[in-house]
């Protein structure tokens, strides 16, 4: 498990723009190690993500909101960055892609827009048995989504139940983050 911050640029269409976003990076980069500005001043300046760009950078997890990761949640171009790093250091600038865009079937993830980030470890917890005195913080986090998950369940089941939902054949198939919106449509 880890907690990262990141700098995020996407470019715009040309290879200059792609050339340009990456040297920013790289400089930014440099800047930030040779300590002339913080990476949270630098993330609230340069990064083009408005999700981390007023927090410094702060990654965190879509699904959880929690601003740890397991490291098989990273896409793999943003894994291999940040492997061999240690707390505290940088990641040269990386090029990934965003969350928006197509489904690949057989890369299995969602292809999206090119974007280049250079991505800072802030936090390594090695695999552990959880304990109350070490993970506390996160075991109370966990217990507090899976009691939020089962109210937004409990609250949509009693809602579907009582409004009329169509779901146009054409995204039948679609993966549904919560499989109950497609419970009464597979009744019907």
């Amino acid at each position: 498990m880890f907690n990262a911050r990141h700098i995020l640029m996407k470019p715009k269409y040309t290879d200059e723009d792609r050339e340009k976003a990456f040297k920013t990076l790289d400089s930014l980069r440099t800047e930030i190690n040779n300590n002339a500005v913080s990476f949270q001043m630098a993330a609230s300046f340069y990064s083009q993500d408005p999700a981390t760009k007023t927090n410094g950078g702060q990654m965190s997890d879509p699904n959880t909101g929690s601003a740890y990761f397991e490291i098989d949640q990273l896409k793999p171009e943003d894994y291999m960055a940040i492997k061999d790093l240690k707390e505290g250091e940088i990641s040269e600038p990386v090029e990934s892609t965003d969350n928006e865009g197509r489904q690949d079937q057989i890369k299995d993830y969602i292809v999206g827009k090119t974007l280049y980030k250079i991505i800072r470890v802030d936090k390594i917890i090695p695999a552990h048995t959880a304990s109350f005195e070490e993970d506390f913080s996160q075991l109370q986090d966990q217990v507090r989504l899976d009691k939020q998950m089962k109210a937004i369940d409990d609250f949509l089941s009693k809602k579907i139940k009582e409004t009329h939902i169509v779901i146009d054949p054409m995204f039948k198939d679609c993966e549904f983050h919560r499989q109950i919106w497609t419970t009464k449509f597979s009744e019907n």
